[in-house]
This record gives structure tokens, C-alpha cells and sequence, in this order.
């Protein structure tokens, strides 16, 4: 692997753990200032298909987070784990979209996603988490297709719900820039 391969690859390996990192702040922080409303409304409420809903929406990412972690910090991680850790985060990924959005349509996407991922081993002593070497920009299909569905929404009269579904485009648009940059 010639060095300016290797620098770039260490790059985006770089940028994608601060964009991961600084996602998973952002659930916390979100946790932190939702929660007294959670536990005024829906902890109370009676246990009904859109509580189980919600609390699957909600916790699901903090799994997912404890897997991203690991691929990202787990001293002496060999490529056979980094493809289970990152199949676990990708079905995680995929349940929660599926659980949040009521759409499935990303399944095969994530599938091909992930069975074009190729990992190295340690390039360097101290090296910790995952190195993802290949995989496909497929995964950014998911960003488009999730705002082109959103978008789709905007002819909703509610004024709540033109505001859910423009802060979900955006949020759809923020994801997709991220991914993309994080690409190797």
C-alpha cells in the first residue's frame, strides 16, 4: 500500500470516528434534555403499540452506539470481528430507520453495504478499532432515498408535521454529507 494511500485511508478513518463521536454526543445531549418530558408523559402512559414504538426508536440507538465504540476503540481488533461489529451497527441502523420511518425499502441496501466492506488488520502498533479498507458508497443511496420519502411528505397540512418533516430532511441531508465525506 504506497504511504499517500495510507494517509488518506488513516484520514477518513480519522473523520469518520470525530463524525460517529460527535453523532453519539448529540443522542446523549438530546437524552439529556428530553428526558424530564419522557417521564412526565410517556413513562406514566399505558404500555400501547406507539409507547413500544417509541421506547424502540428511543433506546436502540444507545446500543448502537456501544457497538461503534468498540469498532472504533477496541485494542487488536481482528477484520473478522470489525465485520460482525459493523453488521451488527448496520442492522441497528436498519431497525431503527425501519421503527422510526415505518419503511423497509433500506434492507437491501444494507445488505450490500455491508458484504462489500473489507477490513485490514493493525497497519501500526497502538492502532485501535476497525480500518475499513473497501466498501461501497451505496450506503449514501439510504441518505437520498430517505429525504426523497420525506420530501415527498411536505404536502401535509399540520404545521407540527412541516416541521418534523423539513427537520428530518435536514437531518437526512446533515447524515448523507457526513457519510459522504466519512467514506473511504
Amino acid at each position: 500500500m504506497a504511504v499517500e494511500t495510507l494517509i488518506t485511508l488513516l484520514e477518513h478513518t480519522q473523520v469518520f470516528r470525530y463524525v460517529n463521536i460527535a453523532s453519539i454526543a448529540l443522542l446523549y445531549y438530546d437524552y439529556c434534555l428530553t428526558l424530564s418530558s419522557e417521564v412526565d408523559v410517556i413513562w406514566p402512559s399505558k404500555w400501547n403499540l406507539i409507547k413500544i414504538l417509541f421506547v424502540l426508536v428511543r433506546y436502540t440507538p444507545f446500543f448502537d452506539s456501544a457497538v461503534l465504540f468498540y469498532h472504533h476503540f477496541a485494542p487488536h481488533v481482528s477484520p473478522e470481528s470489525c465485520f460482525k461489529a459493523y453488521t451488527a451497527n448496520g442492522w441497528l441502523f436498519y431497525a431503527g430507520g425501519a421503527l422510526a420511518e415505518m419503511w423497509t425499502a433500506t434492507a437491501i441496501i444494507i445488505a450490500k453495504f455491508i458484504t462489500s466492506l473489507g477490513f485490514a488488520v493493525a497497519l501500526y502498533p497502538g492502532f485501535r478499532g476497525c480500518m475499513v479498507l473497501q466498501g461501497s458508497s451505496l450506503l449514501s443511496v439510504v441518505w437520498i432515498l430517505l429525504m426523497v420519502f420525506n420530501g415527498g411528505r411536505m404536502g401535509v397540512t399540520s404545521d407540527l408535521l412541516k416541521i418534523v418533516y423539513r427537520d428530518g430532511i435536514t437531518y437526512y441531508f446533515y447524515l448523507f454529507g457526513a457519510t459522504s465525506l466519512a467514506m473511504p
